[in-house]
């Protein structure tokens, strides 16, 4: 299974290449016309990965990936190294998303690596917030629903410190959920970014894997043969902190990572939003 540490820099995904090829012909008036944009339309979708940046021990960064001129997103992530969580993902309603990272680790240094995924007219940013307030040491969760008629195509997080870890991201219908574990002194929490459209998607959850304590392991998600991911997240349980969450090597599915810090076995699984292209 593909580890976060290792992600596609700067190639262009084979989705991306094949949205090129697509646009040059309908350009030039031979194939398949370009879709219409529009209620209903299809977007031509591409996943694109970022610069990786340096995490020292113990601190955070910060790390921006941009869609092409045009384009805006319809979801993202990242790729924390280990011991890296991803404490945002989240897009301010640009065409950038952005992730920060806190490495736990007191000594080995870190890395992380933003993603996202973008379509021009694919998705409406549907905010930032709301947050919730968790006392110290308690886990607890917040959402946010697009509105009637259209659905989540992909979402993200903030947190108010640092040290307030995500231990899931996850759509149900037009629904975005982040759950987050407070581990500061004082009132902190997690907040929502959701991403919306009024076009056709999916949402698939992939099977359960294992986390052992003091280990870290990923799950995956695939869309049908006939979509692309426009998005994703992940669940995993309460002491197991997110630190890796973007489109599979082969931009066919998503990939969630987690690190169990707590002393009992937990769980982890992935979801992907997909859409045809």
């Amino acid at each position: 299974m593909r580890r976060f540490a290792l992600p596609r820099l700067p190639a262009l995904a084979a989705s991306t290449l094949l949205a090129l090829a697509l646009t040059a012909t309908a350009a030039q008036g031979h194939g398949t016309p370009a879709p219409e944009h529009g209620h209903g339309a299809r977007a031509v979708h591409d996943l694109h990965f970022g610069s990786r940046v340096a995490v020292p021990p113990g601190g955070t960064a910060r790390a921006t990936v941009h869609c092409p001129h045009g384009e805006t997103p319809t979801g993202g992530g990242g790729a924390g190294s280990d011991g890296v969580h991803l404490v945002a993902s989240t897009t301010h309603g640009g065409d950038d998303w952005t992730v920060r990272g806190f490495n736990g680790s007191d000594d080995a240094p870190g890395t992380l690596t933003p993603f996202v995924a973008c379509a021009e007219h694919g998705a409406r940013f549907g905010g930032n917030g709301p947050q919730t307030t968790l006392a110290p040491g308690v886990n607890g969760s917040v959402s946010n629903s697009c509105p009637s008629g259209e659905v989540v195509t992909g979402g993200g997080w903030d947190t108010s410190d640092d040290r307030v870890f995500v231990t899931q991201g996850i759509a149900t219908g037009d629904q975005w959920t982040v759950r987050g574990a407070n581990r500061t002194g004082d009132g902190q929490g997690p907040s929502v970014t959701l991403m919306c459209s009024d076009r056709p998607h999916s949402q698939h959850t992939g099977r359960q894997v294992l986390v052992k304590p003091g280990q870290t392991a990923s799950a995956t998600a695939v869309c049908p043969p006939d979509e692309v991911p426009t998005g994703g997240g992940g669940s995993a349980r309460d002491d197991t902190f997110l630190n890796g969450s973007a489109a599979t090597a082969d931009d066919r599915g998503w990939e969630t990572r987690a690190t169990n810090t707590g002393t009992e076995p937990q769980t982890l699984y992935a979801q992907v939003i997909c859409a045809a292209p």
